[in-house]
């Protein structure tokens, strides 16, 4: 969400500046699409990332303490561990 109130603050300020500094552009239209489209997928790419990358180390994290836990209990260490927490954390 944030992401997209960013892409939308951003590209209209863009627009505005771009407006603003038209007599510096040389050789380029103020509002080219190609540049605005390449801008905005760049940066949903990274913010998109930026998200999934630590979601992901999370996730493998909690899966690995859910495995060593399986392992003491399956040793007999420990009898308080609930199944329906391996069950709810499998991949799909």
């Amino acid at each position: 969400m944030l992401t997209v109130a960013g892409l939308v603050i951003g590209t209209g300020l863009a627009l505005g500046a771009a407006q603003a500094a038209k007599s510096l552009l040389y050789g380029l239209k103020p509002r080219d699409p190609l540049t605005l489209v390449t801008a905005i997928v760049t940066l949903s790419a990274v913010a998109a990332l930026a998200s999934f990358l630590p979601a992901i180390a999370l996730r493998n994290s909690i899966l690995s303490k859910l495995a060593l836990r399986i392992g003491s209990c399956a040793a007999g260490y420990s009898n308080s561990f609930n199944l329906r927490a391996i069950w709810l954390m499998r991949s799909p």
